[in-house]
């Protein structure tokens, strides 16, 4: 069954994921998942994205994340970690396990490495705090999308002195999952 973006494409099946918006007048806009358990992040991040990306459905829990994924077959998933039902980390670990080529950027208020080292595990291509939604969300999404690695700056490694340098986020190429 065609998801709703490749429906919606007006290209090949190598266009799955992008929409054209009558508004955008023939420019082809990358489909994104937005999942967060508290309206207001939800709300923010959708606008922080809708210029740049055609939002096709946001969730609250996990469990609805692993309904529409499969159907919808966005580029992107921008997910909370912490949801109600099925988590964010579980979730993406089934989406990776059942083959999605879904991008996944997990959107968090964890700091700690090990939940940066256990995103990145469930197959994560970004890593970005709530904090920091406002400057890293978009640019987050495109490194994803262009195949890059991105975590927020506060999540960066120490460096050799023992410091975290938080100036700017990190960008890797993209790592294998």
């Amino acid at each position: 069954m065609p998801s709703l973006c490749q429906i919606e494409s007006q290209g090949s099946e190598a266009d799955r994921g992008t929409r054209t918006s009558n508004s955008d007048k023939g420019v082809a806009k990358r489909c994104v998942i937005v999942a967060d358990d508290h309206q207001e992040v939800l709300r923010t991040a959708v606008a922080a994205l809708e210029d740049e990306f055609q939002i096709i459905a946001q969730a609250t829990n996990g469990a609805d994340v692993l309904k529409l994924v499969p159907v919808l077959r966005p580029e992107a998933l921008v997910l909370d970690i912490s949801m109600p039902i099925v988590d964010g980390m579980e979730a993406a670990l089934e989406l990776k396990t059942t083959g999605s080529s879904t991008n996944i950027i997990f959107l968090t208020v964890h700091e700690d490495p090990e939940f940066l080292d256990a995103a990145v595990s469930a197959g994560a291509q970004a890593y970005v705090l709530k904090g920091r939604l406002a400057s890293d969300l978009v640019r987050a999404v495109r490194s994803a999308l262009d195949g890059r690695f991105f975590v927020s700056p506060q999540c960066k490694p120490p460096d050799e002195s023992g410091s975290s340098s938080n100036s700017s986020a990190v960008v890797w190429p993209s790592r294998v999952r």
